[in-house]
């Protein structure tokens, strides 16, 4: 049996600090390689190309974006941290966004 409470202190306080800090969502991917390269692909939606941010070193991708005004419900923080196998040339990453998915593609050294 589940027992969900409503309202009370717990519920005001999770919902004045999901106002403050934003939801935090893990994004949609797709992550597939061949022998050439790795392409991950990420679903974004409502974001726009200057609120992503993608690092990439030899071990992981990390993406993060936002949407939305800070300290207001509709702020949403999506984070995804991807492992990346060994041997990639991180430095040739291609980047691409449109229509609400980010596509890298990296090849292998």
């Amino acid at each position: 049996m589940v027992v969900k409470r409503e309202g009370g202190f717990f519920s005001d306080f999770t919902e004045k600090l999901n106002v403050f800090l934003g939801k935090v969502e893990k994004p949609l991917s797709n992550i597939t390689q061949n022998f050439k390269r790795v392409h991950i692909h990420v679903e974004l939606p409502k974001v726009t190309d200057k609120e992503i941010t993608v690092i990439i070193n030899n071990e992981m991708a990390l993406i993060k974006a936002t949407r939305g005004k800070q300290n207001t419900p509709e702020y949403t923080i999506f984070y995804r941290k991807i492992p990346l196998p060994a041997g990639l040339d991180i430095r040739k990453t291609h980047k691409r966004f449109s229509r609400g998915v980010l596509t890298l593609d990296i090849p292998y050294a």
